[in-house]
């Protein structure tokens, strides 16, 4: 079974990533929905990649926080999903 993520696909610049995490970490602590918690993991997740200089993985876990705690139709989901296209 493959992977969820596939790290040869996974490419983001230090900018992008340190941008998305950004963005995540504020809905992730402004959002008032019961997946809060799960925001939160992801931002922290993505923090730990960021430390890590792994700015791929560091952009998906920023989006996958994004997905709990706006949606896969805001703005800023689409926007950070089209930059690394």
């Amino acid at each position: 079974m493959k992977p969820y993520f596939d790290a040869t696909l996974n490419i983001a610049t230090r900018e992008q990533a340190h941008a998305a995490v950004h963005v995540a970490r504020g809905h992730a602590e402004n959002t008032h929905k019961p997946m809060q918690s799960s925001a939160q993991a992801c931002v922290g997740r993505a923090a730990e990649f960021l430390a890590e200089e792994n700015y791929g993985f560091a952009h998906e876990w920023a989006c996958m926080s994004l997905e709990y705690s706006v949606g896969i139709m805001h703005p800023d989901y689409i926007r950070l999903q089209n930059e690394r296209r």
